[in-house]
């Protein structure tokens, strides 16, 4: 099984930009299929465009523009892309970066899909950041980050079990 590093995704990488433990990457998907692999830190999938399906080893989830998922680190998966074009942005979380924001990390067990809007408006605002990207970049980022994790953990909206956009 394939471990991918930081920034790391399947199809053609447009953007990424790291950020002392936050690492945002936006991604074309090309591969009709991508084996089981893993992904050294956490992180978030959002789907801009297009469909993309993931299975780990609970669930099988369909993922249409406006999906949000959450992937711990070293939580093995696969993807397969339908027909089409398919975009992604990649939110990656180290664990080093709830270190330096004095947080517990409270996203360290599973995976799974976040429905509340809320935290989704929030990866729209990212998207729009990462078309712009200027001196205020890092700053926008990790306030997104913040928000992110703040509205996680606030509603309690997760974790949602894998799988619940079944198709």
């Amino acid at each position: 099984m394939q471990a991918l590093e930081e920034g790391v995704f399947f199809g053609k990488t447009t953007n990424t930009q790291n950020l002392h433990g936050l690492t945002v990457t936006d991604t074309i998907y090309t591969h009709e299929r991508v084996d089981w692999h893993y992904h050294k830190n956490a992180y978030f999938t959002f789907i801009i465009a297009g469909n993309l399906y993931e299975e780990n080893k609970k669930d099988r989830n369909h993922c249409s523009a406006g999906s949000l998922l959450f992937h711990n680190s070293q939580d093995p998966h696969y993807n397969l892309k339908p027909p089409g074009f398919t975009r992604g942005i990649h939110l990656e979380i180290e664990n080093n970066w709830y270190v330096r924001q004095a947080m517990d990390n409270p996203l360290s067990e599973g995976s799974f899909l976040v429905q509340n809007p809320a935290v989704k408006l929030e990866f729209y605002r990212m998207f729009r950041e990462m078309q712009l990207v200027d001196d205020l970049f890092p700053q926008a980022i990790e306030e997104i980050t913040l928000n992110i994790i703040w509205k996680l953990s606030a509603t309690k909206t997760y974790p949602i079990p894998y799988g619940p956009n079944k198709s």
